[in-house]
């Protein structure tokens, strides 16, 4: 581990010119590798990029940062046009319909093959991320990382009051209690983005569905074998039922900042780090989003913890009869955040898979996340207290915790009703949250769970003719 952690401090205080425009009588064979400019921005990429042409003097990495990534990338592979050999993009869904027209080169074979000592890139992925890019017998991409939510809050005033970091709904609860008590009223339990990304309210209430559901309950649900599994008295239903309870509870009373519901996602995280409000269901994004105004609080102690698991007012924790989980610990929601594929008529194919290959190496994942706050789902150490991570944060440290201590489930689908986009966790468009919180007289969970079950039985024998 010392040469590694030597290698990636090395990697990341050289200067990143390497990347730039090759002058005319540059003769290296290309990779164009097309990313979305924004989030992490360009320096883990160019790291990256850097540490393979260190190694590979005859390739140049050249980086395509793309704003409208999402957008432009499919008219390029059905026009064939102006294609990067390589993609990450944000969409698995988007990558399935793709290879559906033939247009994604086929990653199998580079699943099978050695990444280093002996282990194959599929046996180096995680529980559940080789799946992910699983469709119709092979594999077409490969997950760049994984999206990890929780609570961000302000460590400091933890730290100052002595409050508790809560495992379970009760403690959160309790712990609303005595922020409110303790600082008298002057700062809010919790705050949250009512005006941007439907509030991040569905990250919590995911995560509580997860809490109680367990594994097996939701790699049945998400199967869509049947309309019946939307069935009202089933286990994955009654998982929503304490999601929506949860979600009243803590963003519908108050225990949430006054003009939440106002709020976009810039305004309530300055709320946090102004100590306006003690707690803000978020994402791993938060600090890197967050690092022009946090310039003005150097001294801010700013971390995550896993959303606290469902329980009842005894403090028990609640589980469906058929739960399961992995190595006893509590399962939280995640999703994968980006995934990586190669164009099937891209240019530099052969470069292109060996780029891949080095960027799933072990000390390029622990790069990666060094810079990025972002967990790889792969297996490589991810101990908070490694040398590898030194440079980072008590946040990005608090968030490789996390993914120690809790068991992340991933969503996944293969089910073809789903990838055409006429079916999913909440089918009629969307999530109840807001008309829950704007009117929890006519949006019950009786009816939320009714009205989906009905919407999903009258449509399913359309949807399977399609």
């Amino acid at each position: 581990m010392k040469k590694k952690s030597v290698l990636l401090l090395g990697l990341m205080t050289m200067a990143l010119s390497a990347c730039g425009d090759p002058s005319t009588t540059d003769t290296r064979r290309v990779v164009k590798f097309e990313f979305l400019r924004g989030g992490f921005g360009t320096e883990v990429y160019e790291a990256l990029a850097n540490a393979y042409m260190e190694q590979h003097p005859d390739v140049r990495i050249s980086l395509v940062p793309n704003r409208d990534i999402n957008s432009t990338t499919a008219s390029k592979l059905e026009a064939n046009s102006n294609l990067s050999d390589l993609y990450s993009v944000r969409s698995v869904l988007a990558i399935d319909q793709w290879v559906v027209k033939g247009l994604v080169y086929d990653l199998t074979d580079l699943y099978q093959s050695e990444i280093e000592d002996g282990k194959t890139l599929h046996n180096m992925l995680e529980a559940g991320a080789a799946d992910y890019s699983f469709y119709n017998g092979h594999y077409y991409s490969i997950p760049e990382y994984t999206s990890v939510s929780g609570w961000v809050y302000n460590a400091s005033l933890f730290t100052k009051y002595g409050w508790k970091i809560p495992t379970t709904t009760k403690e959160m609860e309790d712990l609303c209690q005595q922020i409110i008590t303790d600082t008298e009223g002057k700062v809010a339990p919790i705050v949250y983005c009512g005006a941007a990304a439907d509030g991040y309210l569905y990250l919590a209430t995911d995560s509580w569905m997860d809490s109680y559901a367990g594994v097996t309950n939701l790699d049945t649900f998400y199967r869509y074998e049947s309309p019946e599994v939307f069935n009202p008295s089933g286990e994955v239903s009654k998982a929503k039922r304490y999601a929506m309870d949860n979600l009243k509870k803590f963003f519908g009373g108050d225990y949430v900042m006054k003009g939440s519901a106002s709020k976009t996602h810039i305004i309530a995280q300055r709320d946090i780090l102004q100590g306006n409000a003690a707690m803000m269901i978020n994402g791993s994004w938060f600090e890197n989003e967050m690092k022009a105004y946090m310039k003005d609080s150097p001294d801010l102690d700013l971390r995550m913890f896993a959303s606290p698991s469902v329980s009842d007012e005894s403090n028990q924790v609640l589980h469906s009869s058929s739960y399961t989980t992995e190595d006893d610990k509590p399962v939280i929601d995640a999703g994968i955040g980006a995934s990586y594929f190669i164009p099937k008529n891209a240019h530099n194919v052969a470069d292109a898979l060996d780029f891949l290959k080095f960027i799933n190496t072990s000390a390029m994942s622990e790069l990666y996340t060094s810079m990025t706050n972002a967990i790889r789902p792969m297996q490589y150490n991810r101990d908070s207290a490694s040398s590898a991570y030194a440079r980072m944060s008590n946040f990005g440290k608090s968030i490789l915790d996390i993914t120690k201590n809790n068991a992340l489930y991933l969503p996944r689908t293969h089910n073809a009703i789903a990838m055409r986009g006429y079916i999913s966790l909440y089918p009629q468009g969307g999530y109840w949250n807001y008309k829950i919180l704007n009117d929890p007289q006519t949006y019950t969970d009786d009816y939320c769970l009714q009205s989906d079950y009905e919407y999903v039985k009258s449509n399913w024998s359309a949807w399977q003719s399609l």
